[in-house]
C-alpha cells in the first residue's frame, strides 16, 4: 500500500512549498475541503507529506455556496515523489465524500499510457479493500483490462481510462483527472472538456513531470499558473530555478519535496552520474525544454521588473494591431514615449474575432488621435486604409527589437495579464538569417506583436530615442 511518513527524516529534505503557486483571487482565505480529504486518507492508511497536504488544501478550496475556487488545478513535480498519492486521496473523497445534494458523482482517472492507469487502479483498489468502513460501501470493482471502475451503493463511480481520440466521450464526469499530462494533445483535451458541461460542480486536474517540446497544452496551463492571478486555476511546480547549477544540491532540495522522504539523496547522486545533462536537469530537477525549444522570453527574465502601470498618456500615441492567423483573436497595443524617454506599451483592447476590431480602434483613434500600425493577418481586415503596413521583415526586426530593448531594460509596460501571457508564451522560429516570433503555437500571442509593432513605430516616427542612447536599433 502507498503510505507517506509521518515523521521527518534525517539528513536533507525536500523542501515542502512549490517554487511555483499561485491561486485564483481570495482563494487563499476560503474554507478548504482539503483536510476532510487529508483525513479520510489516513483512516484508510494513507498519510500525506506536508506538501501533498498543501496541494489538496489549496486545491479543494470553496467559495460560499459549496463551488469550487479553482475549475483547474495543475500539479508539476519530478518523478517519484507522491504525486499519485495526492490523486489517490483527491478521489477516494470525491468517491466517499460526495456533496449529499447533488447527483451521485463520476469520476474519471485518465493517463497516457495503460500500465499507469491500471496501476494507479490498484493502489485505490487496494486503499478502499483494506478499509472496512470504506470497503463496505462498495457496490462492484470491476477488474477487468480497460474497464477498471469502483462503484458504490450511493451510484457514485471512479472509472479508469487511458487517453485516446474517444475516451472519456459520452459520460459526464465530476471530476477529470489528467494524469501524464505532458502527452496530453488539444484533441484530448477537446474530448474530455465537455464532459464537465452539464455538471453542478466540476473539477480538472492536471498532473505531470516537467514538460518537454511537444507538451504545449500542458505549457499553456503552466503559463497561466506563473502568471498569477487566474480565475480557473490553482497551480503547483516544484522545480530548480532555471539556469541552475545540475550539482547544486539546494536545487535538488527545492524541486524534489520527497526528497529524504521516500527518494533519497544517495539515489539523486547516482542520477546525476548516470544521465545525460538534459534528462537530469527534466526528470530531476523539474526543468522544462524551454531553452531547447527557442523559447523567446523564460518566465523568470526582466519583463516583470518593467511594469510601470498607471502611466500618463503621451501626446504622440501610436496604435498597434495584431490578429491570430486563426483570426480567434485580436489585440490593440498602443505605445508612447515617457517625459524620461522611455518607451512605453500597453494593451488598450484584446478580444475574441476580428469584427469589432476596426469599429474600436476608429474610437480610440477619435478620442486620442495617433498613428496606426498593422500586422499582416490584420492587413485583409477593411477599415484600415490610412495604416501603416509594414512588410514581412520589418515585423521580424520589430519582433528582435522588441526582445533587444526588454534585455537593456528599455522599455516600460502596463502589466496587463494578456500581455504577461504573450510574453510568456513566445517561441522564436528561425528564418533565412534571423529569427521572428512564432506566431503558431499553443497560445495566442497576438498582443506581444501589436505592442512590438507599436514601439517600432514611435521609434520610426518619433525622433531620437532611449534605442539609440544605448545603441539599440529599433528597425
Amino acid at each position: 500500500m502507498t503510505a507517506s511518513m509521518t515523521s521527518p527524516p534525517d539528513g536533507p529534505r525536500g523542501v515542502q512549498s512549490p517554487r511555483v503557486h499561485s491561486l485564483p483571487p481570495g482563494a487563499e482565505r476560503l474554507p478548504s475541503a482539503g483536510d476532510d480529504a487529508i483525513d479520510l486518507a489516513a483512516m484508510a492508511g494513507l498519510h500525506l507529506y506536508p506538501w501533498q497536504q498543501l496541494v489538496l488544501r489549496d486545491a479543494l478550496r470553496e467559495r460560499p455556496g459549496g463551488k469550487w475556487a479553482a475549475f483547474e488545478v495543475g500539479l508539476v513535480v519530478p518523478r517519484q515523489q507522491g504525486k499519485g498519492s495526492v490523486l489517490e486521496a483527491l478521489e477516494i473523497a470525491a468517491l466517499f465524500l460526495p456533496d449529499p445534494d447533488a447527483p451521485p458523482p463520476l469520476i474519471l482517472h485518465s493517463a497516457h499510457e495503460f500500465k499507469t492507469s491500471a496501476e494507479h487502479f490498484r493502489r485505490v483498489r487496494d486503499l478502499v479493500e483494506s478499509s472496512e468502513m470504506l470497503s463496505k460501501q462498495v457496490r462492484a470493482i470491476r477488474t477487468s483490462s480497460g474497464a477498471e471502475s469502483i462503484e458504490l451503493h450511493s451510484g457514485a463511480r471512479l472509472r479508469f481510462v487511458t487517453r485516446t481520440g474517444g475516451s472519456g466521450r459520452g459520460f459526464s464526469a465530476d471530476l477529470v483527472v489528467i494524469d501524464e499530462a505532458y502527452n496530453l494533445t488539444a484533441e484530448q483535451m477537446a474530448a474530455v472538456l465537455p464532459t464537465l458541461a452539464a455538471r453542478p460542480n466540476p473539477q480538472i486536474w492536471y498532473t505531470s513531470s516537467a514538460g518537454m517540446l511537444a507538451s504545449e497544452q500542458l505549457a499553456s496551463i503552466r503559463t497561466r499558473g506563473i502568471v498569477g492571478g487566474d480565475p480557473s486555476l490553482a497551480f503547483f511546480e516544484w522545480s530548480a530555478p532555471a539556469g541552475s547549477d545540475l550539482d547544486d544540491r539546494t536545487a535538488w532540495a527545492q524541486a524534489n519535496p520527497s526528497l529524504g522522504y521516500r527518494v533519497p539523496e544517495s539515489f539523486i547522486v547516482t542520477e546525476r552520474a548516470a544521465l545525460p545533462d538534459e534528462q537530469f536537469a527534466r526528470e530531476r530537477l523539474g526543468l522544462w525544454a524551454d531553452a531547447a525549444s527557442g523559447r523567446a522570453f523564460d518566465p523568470t527574465n526582466r519583463w516583470p521588473s518593467l511594469v510601470d502601470p498607471a502611466q500618463a498618456r503621451g501626446t504622440a500615441v501610436v496604435f498597434g494591431v495584431a490578429t491570430a492567423p486563426d483570426r480567434a483573436k485580436s489585440a490593440i497595443a498602443v505605445a508612447w514615449r515617457r517625459a524620461d524617454g522611455l518607451p512605453y506599451v500597453e494593451m488598450a483592447d484584446y478580444r475574441d474575432g476580428t469584427d469589432w476590431l476596426p469599429g474600436r480602434v476608429a474610437e480610440l483613434r477619435e478620442t486620442w488621435g495617433g498613428r496606426l500600425v498593422i500586422d499582416t493577418p490584420s492587413q485583409s481586415i477593411p477599415g484600415f486604409d490610412d495604416a501603416e503596413k509594414p512588410a514581412q521583415a520589418e515585423q521580424g526586426r520589430a519582433h528582435n527589437a522588441l526582445a533587444d530593448a526588454m534585455h537593456a531594460d528599455g522599455i516600460r509596460h502596463g502589466g496587463e495579464k494578456a500581455l504577461d501571457i504573450a510574453v510568456r508564451s513566445a517561441i522564436w522560429r528561425p528564418t533565412v538569417d534571423t529569427r521572428v516570433l512564432d506566431r503558431k503555437g499553443s497560445t495566442d500571442i497576438s498582443p506581444l506583436i501589436a505592442a512590438a509593432l507599436a514601439l517600432w513605430d514611435i521609434r520610426r516616427t518619433g525622433g531620437r530615442s532611449i534605442y539609440e542612447d544605448r545603441g539599440l536599433e529599433l528597425v
